[in-house]
C-alpha cells in the first residue's frame, strides 16, 4: 500500500543493512530511486526516507528471520540434540527460510524490469508477490506443525473419531485461509495495482 517495495533499487545481503547515514548518502541513494522514471518522481526526499526506511526494516526483519533459524539450528546439530528425522526437517526450514529471502529479491526486482509495452507505474509481479506471500505462509505452518510435533508426538495420542474429524476440520480450514490469503493478495494486485 506504501509502495515501499521498490524504495531501495538495490539487493546486497550485507552492504545494504546500513542504511544512509549522511544527507550526500541519502541523496545518492535518492537519486538511484530517480533512474527508474516511472516511480514516484515527485516525492520528496523526507517522503523517500519514509518509504525506504519500511522496505529496509522489512529486509532487516528478513535477516533477523534467517538467522533465527540457521543459528539455533547450527548450536543444536553441533550439541547432537538433533536425530534423524528432525535433522531432515530443520534442513529443510533453513532451506526454505533461504529460498523465502530469494523468492522477495526475484519479487522485487520484478518492479524494477523495463515494461516498454507498460506507461503505467512499476509494479511488482503480483505472481510473485503472490508466490513469496504463500512461501511465507507455509513456511509459518511448517515451523509450527513441526514444534507442535515435538511438544506432542502424534504416536501418543490416541486416534479417537473425534480427533480424526478435527484434523480433517483442521487441514481443510487451513487450505482455505491458504487460499483466501493468496486470492486476496492477488485480486487487490490486479484490481488496484497495489498490494
Amino acid at each position: 500500500l506504501t509502495e515501499s517495495g521498490l524504495s531501495m533499487v538495490d539487493w546486497h545481503l550485507v552492504r545494504e543493512m546500513k542504511p544512509p547515514q549522511s544527507e550526500s548518502e541519502w541523496e545518492a541513494e535518492f537519486s538511484k530511486y530517480k533512474q527508474f522514471p516511472d516511480l514516484n518522481h515527485e516525492m520528496t526526499l523526507p517522503e523517500f526516507k519514509f518509504i525506504f526506511y519500511m522496505e529496509w526494516g522489512h529486509r532487516m526483519w528478513g535477516r533477523l528471520v534467517g538467522l533465527a533459524y540457521i543459528l539455533p539450528t547450527v548450536y543444536f546439530w553441533r550439541k547432537g540434540y538433533f536425530n534423524r528425522s528432525l535433522k531432515g526437517k530443520v534442513l529443510g526450514l533453513c532451506g526454505f527460510v533461504v529460498f523465502q529471502g530469494l523468492l522477495g529479491w526475484y519479487m522485487v526486482k520484478s518492479g524494477l524490469e523495463e515494461k516498454p509495452e507498460s506507461h503505467d507505474v512499476p509494479r511488482v509481479s503480483q505472481y510473485r508477490l503472490c508466490a513469496h506471500l504463500g512461501s511465507a505462509l507455509v513456511l509459518y505452518s511448517a515451523s509450527l506443525w513441526t514444534g507442535l510435533n515435538l511438544l506432542l508426538p502424534a504416536h501418543k495420542m490416541a486416534d479417537t473419531r473425534c480427533l480424526m474429524q478435527l484434523r480433517r476440520f483442521a487441514k481443510g480450514t487451513g487450505g482455505l485461509v491458504f487460499l483466501t490469503a493468496l486470492s486476496g493478495d492477488t485480486y487487490s494486485k490486479n484490481v488496484t495495482g497495489k498490494s
